[in-house]
């Protein structure tokens, strides 16, 4: 399990930065929501710098990269089980991972997408198959809800095997 710093310390080390802020500032222009979590993005990347790179931050570790000194692909690869062992969900890491790779393509630092493809391995997520309710699931919502005209409503939905949609299209006429 990685050691981090305070989350409030490492935010506070990361809004420092100015590379950081400016690249930021440049993702705010269109989503406020965007800014957030890329900034969330990069303060797990400073954590995992801290750890594996504790001579640089975000915004030192671009000149290494930019002379190649520092493998980029080797570095965003160890990334990830950085981001594993803090029990992320499969799609936070991708989208931190995204952030990342956005923030040093905005400082010329190219990842090619087919290379990085090839050489980081980005856990993929798995979808559960959806299943139907059964006659059980059924009664057991039926006798929990107390609402009359909901009762209705599931109770059509449950009898005609449409979607909740279908049959608040349904008329009298």
């Amino acid at each position: 399990m990685p050691k981090s710093l305070n989350p409030s310390i490492t935010r506070h080390r990361v809004k420092t930065l100015t590379k950081v802020t400016a690249f930021l500032d440049g993702i705010q222009r269109n989503s406020k929501h965007s800014r957030n979590v890329y900034y969330n993005g990069i303060i797990h990347f400073q954590d995992f710098l801290d750890e594996k790179y504790p001579n640089h931050n975000a915004e030192t570790i671009l000149q290494p990269l930019s002379k190649n000194e520092i493998n980029v692909y080797e570095l965003l690869d160890s990334f990830i089980p950085f981001l594993m062992a803090l029990k992320l969900s499969v799609k936070s890491i991708r989208i931190y991972l995204t952030a990342v790779r956005s923030y040093l393509a905005y400082y010329d630092i190219d990842v090619i997408p087919s290379k990085f493809r090839r050489r980081v391995k980005v856990p993929k997520p798995y979808r559960e198959d959806e299943e139907p309710l059964d006659a059980k699931d059924i009664r057991k919502i039926l006798l929990s809800c107390n609402n009359r005209r909901l009762k209705t409503y599931l109770l059509i939905l449950a009898s005609g095997g449409m979607r909740a949609t279908e049959a608040l299209a349904i008329r009298l006429k």
